[in-house]
């Protein structure tokens, strides 16, 4: 695979810190180390790092359904189109599954999302026993129908969905690329069959320096949605290097 590298073209690369950075200082840092390297980034830095951040595009990790007023502790798109946010994840796993967001929870989100013209990072991805028992491809349908349903009303906006098996987040155990392969390639077609014009397919979920280019080495795999490994500075210098 390492023979393989420089072939490997420009890919979307998007950095989610979740909680992990606590201060400016931890922010500043890797900041700093993401500038040593010419390689085009996203940042997903926690809403309150965002201000921080210059010189990559930004991406939220969530957003409000909700429009500007009274709604305490919102964050809205309008808050975040004004600090130059260019994307929003939507439906990640640990919002899925830990604080139980709903397809139509998401859907609500991504309709606000596509109304400012930012682009929506849809995730999509199923348990450990939803793939023992060879539910991958309805729950990744369920979860990208919701999606899709919006999108009509948006034909000219850009998607970008990223396949996260639920039971690789932040286990340090990926997915085989092969396999997650076939399901992207299913994505492709599902997104292909609803006349989507314009979307990236990315692979997330135990994204390292030791297996990046073992997913981005297909074609069909746009890109990574990188959570731990991308506030690891060690991590951060052995990725960036490859590209």
């Amino acid at each position: 695979m390492e023979k393989q590298k420089n072939k490997i073209m420009p890919k979307l690369l998007i950095f989610n810190w979740k909680a992990k950075v606590l201060n400016q200082t931890e922010a500043l840092n890797l900041i700093s180390e993401y500038q040593k390297f010419k390689t085009p980034i996203v940042v997903a830095p926690p809403y309150v790092f965002l201000p921080t951040i210059k010189d990559f595009d930004l991406s939220s990790q969530d957003v409000s359904a909700s429009k500007p007023g009274a709604f305490t502790g919102e964050v809205t798109v309008e808050m975040l189109k004004n600090l130059d946010v260019k994307m929003c994840l939507l439906g990640h796993s640990e919002r899925r599954h830990v604080f139980n967001e709903t397809d139509k929870m998401i859907a609500d989100k991504m309709r606000r999302v596509l109304e400012n013209n930012l682009t929506p990072v849809l995730c999509v991805g199923e348990t450990w026993e939803e793939r023992q028992n060879n539910f991958t491809q309805n729950v990744v349908k369920r979860q990208l129908d919701a999606g899709l349903l919006v999108m009509r009303d948006f034909p000219e906006a850009k998607l970008i969905v990223a396949y996260e098996p639920v039971w690789a987040i932040g286990t340090g155990k990926a997915d085989e690329p092969k396999d997650s392969l076939v399901v992207i390639k299913y994505i492709r077609n599902l997104l292909q069959e609803a006349n989507i014009k314009e979307y990236l397919t990315i692979y997330g979920g135990s994204v390292s320096s030791k297996n990046i280019l073992d997913f981005l080495i297909y074609s069909e795999i746009e890109g990574a949605l990188i959570g731990s490994a991308g506030v690891d500075i060690e991590d951060i210098k052995k990725m960036l290097q490859i590209f």
